[in-house]
């Protein structure tokens, strides 16, 4: 019988044993779905950034300095390269004028201030004062260093600087003073008012102030862009031959088209029709001297539907009658 007891009470014996070993093991099996769920969140890799910024805070103040040099070389790259469109008459890529305003506003003084005040606490007793003054500098040296990087990055991937701008609808061009023209310019804004008046001719002898009565009428569209998408003026003086490659560049300069010298005149002419006929422009020809047929230089013929107007002067009142004025 006290076999049998004995015999009885080892397993009870047993499992107490076992249970004393186990709770540790159960503790970290119930932890571990927490821990799973903390690190989904992202909350163990902040505390992580936190205390490596605390303990890594002179090493990551000496990558900052680093980071710091190779930004400024790359801003003077980008200045440079900004520089060199401006003085091209392009305008600065948007993207680029937002970078450069970034690296403007990156302020890192007050950090360095904040650091060299810390540097100064070097005893035990006073770094573990200012633990939490450390913990603040660490995480703000390190967010300054990630956006350095960032910025460094994505300057070194621009490839473009610059841009050619979308030109005027109105080009101004030399005024002077209209002396006793007043009355004609008037009756040109009012001709040009009429549906009906798609070309106009201007015709006098040499030097009774036509070009000047042009320019001024072209400075006057601008109050008047709201109806014209594109105003463009060209000096023609055809006394011998026509300039139509001349012609054909100051058209495509002002629609902001490119521009390629090897291509045959024909077909630019071409092109340039088919460009024009999408906008309501108003063209004004100074100086014809003999006629030439619009088309071949690239000007669509303008009509009442296309509401275009086409205003040319000339010596010769049939020269005006014979471009369909």
């Amino acid at each position: 019988m006290l076999r049998n007891s004995r015999t009885c009470l080892q397993p009870p014996v047993l499992a107490a044993a076992c249970s004393s070993w186990f709770p540790m093991a159960d503790a970290i099996s119930c932890l571990q779905p927490l821990c799973d769920c903390l690190d989904g969140t992202g909350l163990l890799d902040a505390a992580g950034r936190e205390v490596a910024s605390f303990l890594r805070l002179k090493s990551n103040w000496g990558d900052l300095d680093k980071a710091r040099e190779s930004l400024g070389a790359v801003e003077r790259m980008v200045r440079g390269r900004v520089t060199a469109e401006l003085n091209k008459l392009n305008v600065c890529d948007p993207q680029v004028e937002l970078w450069l305003r970034r690296v403007d506003e990156l302020k890192l003084g007050a950090i360095d201030e904040d650091y060299s005040s810390l540097m100064n606490y070097s005893s035990i007793c006073q770094c573990t004062r200012h633990a939490a003054r450390r913990s603040w500098i660490g995480k703000r040296i390190v967010e300054a260093l990630d956006e350095v990087n960032k910025l460094i990055e994505e300057g070194r991937r621009f490839k473009k600087f610059g841009f050619k701008p979308s030109p005027e609808i109105v080009e101004r061009l030399p005024q002077t003073k209209t002396f006793g023209l007043e009355t004609m310019l008037v009756q040109l804004h009012d001709l040009l008012e009429k549906a009906d008046s798609n070309i106009i001719g201007i015709w006098g002898q040499g030097g009774i102030g036509k070009t000047t009565l042009l320019h001024a009428f072209n400075n006057d569209l601008e109050k008047k862009v709201h109806n014209y998408q594109v105003v463009i003026f060209i000096e023609v003086s055809n006394s011998e031959t026509l300039d139509t490659l001349e012609m054909q560049k100051t058209i495509s300069e002002r629609l902001n088209l490119p521009w390629n010298e090897a291509e045959i005149t024909v077909k630019r002419a071409r092109f340039l029709v088919k460009a024009l006929s999408r906008k309501r422009f108003v063209l004004l020809l100074d100086d014809v001297r003999k006629k030439f047929r619009l088309e071949d230089v690239g000007i669509p013929t303008p009509d009442t539907n296309s509401q275009s107007k086409l205003i040319l002067t000339s010596r010769f009142q049939e020269v005006c009658y014979q471009m369909g004025a």
